[in-house]
């Protein structure tokens, strides 16, 4: 493989594919960029985590825009 680029990624999970989006974004230096990795087609789940004392004023921020977001999308707590 030869392949000439400003950066080269390894991996290209959520935080690889963040960086790679950045690197190369109208605006930026536009850099060419590359990632190399073997699961590149993977599928990644959503996996956001919230402090609980900081729930209520994620609730409020939607409520400020006009949209409700309840306990119903929490599908685990860790104690």
């Amino acid at each position: 493989y030869n392949e000439k680029c400003d950066v080269l990624i390894l991996g290209s999970g959520p935080a690889a594919r963040a960086i790679a989006s950045l690197l190369s974004a109208p605006g930026s230096d536009k850099l060419d960029v590359i990632m190399a990795d073997s699961n590149f087609d993977k599928e990644w789940p959503p996996n956001y985590g919230v402090w609980e004392d900081e729930w209520q004023s994620i609730v409020d921020l939607y409520k400020s825009f006009g949209r409700t977001i309840g306990e119903e999308c929490i599908d685990r707590r860790w104690g």
